[in-house]
């Protein structure tokens, strides 16, 4: 049987007997199963209820209409930005109402985001999206890239007085990783 197939918020046992051949061959005409497999469905599509026992009582007739009342859970989401930020935070919960929404990549100066890891899986991935639906606590980590950066070496020569010129003798423009050291040449 598949769970959840009725969308409604609003529930009337016999459409829903008469909508699904499977249930109608799993329960017969025995109403309350009907009623708890509705409500059991909603728990595994990650909501909850407030009251999830009907009473029918032997000899009651007519037709009743009952409407079961959902409450989300909500779920948390953790960033570890691994020295980065982002210029628009992050959403820190969601629960499976919420529409998709992607994560805002972060920045780190002389650094290249390579991607979130985590609740998305090991392989860094640039583009991620929570999608209308989901559930389950979440974490994301940013990982980074040394960025190739250039920088600027300002040779000054001292005159035979002992003094320094106000411009440099010589500029060399160069480039190197972030967080690797250089050895000025002789």
């Amino acid at each position: 049987m598949k769970e959840g197939r009725q969308g409604s918020a609003e529930f009337e046992v016999n459409a829903y007997k008469a909508k699904y051949k499977d249930l109608k061959d799993a329960f017969g005409d025995n109403l309350p199963k009907y009623y708890i497999h509705y409500i059991l469905a909603g728990k595994s599509e990650g909501r909850t209820i407030s009251q999830a026992s009907i009473s029918i009582y032997q000899g009651s007739i007519g037709n009743r209409t009952y409407t079961a009342t959902w409450t989300p859970i909500n779920y948390t989401i953790n960033y570890d930005l691994n020295g980065g930020t982002v210029a628009v935070s992050n959403p820190t919960s969601y629960n499976i109402e919420t529409p998709t929404f992607a994560l805002n990549n972060p920045i780190r100066l002389g650094y290249v985001f390579a991607g979130w890891t985590g609740s998305n899986g090991t392989t860094p991935q640039k583009n991620v999206s929570i999608y209308k639906g989901s559930t389950g606590n979440k974490f994301y980590k940013a990982n980074w890239t040394a960025a190739d950066v250039g920088y600027t070496v300002n040779h000054y020569v001292m005159d035979i007085n002992g003094n320094y010129p106000s411009t440099p003798t010589k500029t060399e423009r160069l480039s190197g990783f972030t967080d690797t050291s250089v050895t000025a040449k002789d």
